[in-house]
């Protein structure tokens, strides 16, 4: 039976209260994910059934926020990789003008 009521968070600090919705977040998100590859289909429908009735809008919106996130990791990735492969020829034509000032 879901939980109405629980440990009062008043007198938690911000970072504690983050910290554990954080966690109970990651848990919810994985029963999610096993829940929907279950081969059992009558246990998923069971569960969603009995299930607080925003479950299924929580877990649509919590799969769309995380590809989301995902998708702009994977641009940061790719833009510092960009940034880091120029910075890398400066410092190729750097070096190559030294070595001939050098003479080598």
């Amino acid at each position: 039976m879901p939980c109405d009521s629980g440990p009062s968070y008043y007198d938690s600090d911000r970072d504690e209260i983050k910290s554990e919705l954080d966690t109970v977040t990651r848990l919810l998100c994985s029963v999610c994910t096993a829940l929907e590859a279950s081969d059992d289909r009558e246990v998923v429908a069971r569960i969603t059934l009995a299930a607080d009735s925003d479950l299924p809008t929580w877990w649509a919106r919590h799969r769309r926020e995380d590809e989301e996130r995902l998708a702009q990791e994977e641009q940061a990735r790719k833009q510092r990789r960009a940034e880091l492969k120029q910075r890398a020829r400066k410092l190729a034509d750097e070096i190559a003008d030294i070595e001939e000032e050098l003479g080598e």
